[in-house]
């Protein structure tokens, strides 16, 4: 008896695929899909990606070192001006600051004197090498800014202070943010060269 209410829920379900065909009725055919679009880029042809602003080149500073009394470039000092010469900041026509400088053995008027010499020795060096003269600045400082101590605490002579002072400093000004020389009044010992 158990098995009357399965059967009868059985044929019922049969029936509903069997539905009664109304000849009135007739089923249309199925639409066959529509063919795709080709694919298409998102990107608009018309619009061209925005090229990013080259970085600016960094300033490069190189020191020039030079025995005393002495107005000469040593192979090691010409070794950095070419590095300099090389460089990509020159190549875009980047301008030149060049400080010079000595130690404080001998006179004012003799320190401003050599370190002029030397000073437009590295400038002519760049001239020389295919750098147009307008592009350099040359500003001789003579002993007026040492970068370590002339003398020692005793007074007796620093040589190592003296040796460091005796210099040339080269900037590659690359922005014009780049100072090269801050304005200022003339020295006493270039007042005195002057007369």
């Amino acid at each position: 008896m158990k098995t009357l209410p399965v059967l009868l829920a059985f044929m019922m379900l049969a029936a509903c695929n069997e539905a009664p065909q109304d000849p009135a009725v007739t089923a249309s055919p199925t639409p066959a899909p529509a063919p795709m679009p080709a694919p298409t880029s998102i990107m608009r042809p018309d619009m061209v990606a925005p090229v990013p602003s080259p970085l600016p080149l960094p300033p490069l500073n190189t020191t020039v070192r030079f025995d005393e009394a002495s107005a000469k470039l040593s192979a090691a000092a010409i070794g950095k001006l070419e590095e300099i010469l090389a460089s990509l900041q020159i190549a875009e026509g980047a301008e030149l600051y060049i400080g010079a400088h000595t130690d404080s053995a001998g006179t004012d008027a003799a320190n401003l004197k050599v370190s002029r010499e030397r000073g437009e020795l590295v400038r002519e060096w760049f001239v020389d090498n295919g750098i147009a003269a307008p592009r350099i600045t040359m500003v001789a400082f003579g002993e007026q800014n040492p970068v370590e101590p002339n003398a020692l605490p005793d007074g007796s002579p620093n040589e190592e202070g003296r040796r460091a002072n005796r210099r040339v400093e080269v900037r590659v000004l690359t922005t014009p943010e780049d100072e090269a020389v801050p304005a200022r009044e003339t020295t006493l010992a270039e007042d005195l060269v002057a007369e």
